[in-house]
């Protein structure tokens, strides 16, 4: 997935080699179906079907791709897995493509080839089917958090029960650090001074995945352009936004809600998080320098002291 991951066992480990490679079975698995990197891949495959008729694909794409299609539908396209023509147009493709402003032109061209409500699922038997020829998938807001959750998943069958499992800075904790002490975790926060600080925080049994867009941008005429491209308008987010933080019982719903809350911006996102009863953080450039915070009613509930 072009990123690193780390394991935390609180336990004996007895053959770390046998851990290492059920971990790397589950991360390998998961590239095998979900990255547009490799061309063999079951999305690869489908970005190239141009049929009609149902495409088949494993299990766990299929419920990926619920998800992704679940919080699309909640959030009125907000997260849309059929986006990347628009990605690739501004400069953020799985390339590195030249970054410059598109023409209307080319804006709306690119927005006649995306739309989830042109993909179709079903989750039995496991398949996908496009309305339009051209639709193509880009499951980065979503299997990351899935990869995540499958190395938890496969630990826990290997008989561990307290673990920390990251993959490129989204998490799971399942169980405890040790008796009595939760595994504790550092959420990523900018600062004015364009350095990244941490708030630490305590976790058992909860995943958490954050989304920002201070990482991957490019300056033009003095205009921000970020990665996080709202597909419902085919621009790069305007809103003051840098960062959101969710906290769920999946790392794959949490990885889906960061990205489309983060695409919404704090007031219609914060609405949205109080709906669904997301436990979610938002962190938002005030003035010139500083940033404020603010937190779903679900959030302080279960982390205010």
């Amino acid at each position: 997935m072009g990123t690193t991951w780390s394991v935390l066992v609180s336990g004996d480990v007895s053959d770390e080699g046998a851990l290492r490679r059920t971990i790397e079975a589950e991360l390998n698995a998961v590239e095998d179906e979900m990255s547009h990197y490799r061309p063999g891949s079951e999305i690869s495959r489908f970005n190239d079907w141009r049929e009609p008729d149902w495409f088949p694909v494993s299990s766990a794409f299929a419920h990926v791709v619920a998800t992704a299609q679940h919080i699309a539908g909640e959030t009125s396209g907000a997260l849309d897995v059929t986006c990347s023509p628009v990605l690739r147009l501004w400069g953020f493709g799985p390339r590195a493509e030249d970054r410059k402003i598109p023409s209307e032109e080319e804006l709306a061209r690119a927005r006649q080839l995306v739309g989830h409500e042109n993909l179709e699922f079903r989750v039995e038997p496991p398949a996908l089917k496009k309305r339009t020829p051209s639709l193509r998938l880009d499951l980065s807001a979503v299997a990351k958090g899935h990869g995540v959750d499958r190395v938890a998943r496969a630990l826990g069958r290997a008989g561990f029960s307290n673990v920390l499992v990251e993959v490129g800075g989204e998490i799971v904790c399942m169980g405890e650090k040790g008796p009595g002490r939760p595994w504790t975790v550092a959420i990523e926060r900018p600062r004015a001074s364009g350095e990244i600080g941490h708030t630490d925080v305590a976790l058992r049994d909860l995943a958490v995945a954050t989304s920002g867009d201070y990482r991957n941008y490019w300056v033009e005429d003095g205009t921000r352009y970020s990665h996080v491209v709202d597909p419902r308008v085919a621009r790069p987010v305007a809103h003051q936004t840098a960062s959101v933080t969710v906290f769920a019982e999946t790392c794959e719903a949490a990885d889906a809600w960061a990205t489309a809350l983060l695409v919404m911006g704090a007031e219609e996102g914060m609405a949205l998080a109080e709906r669904e009863g997301l436990m979610a953080s938002f962190v938002v450039r005030s003035g010139a320098d500083g940033f404020d915070v603010s937190t779903s009613s679900a959030y302080r509930r279960r982390f205010s002291p």
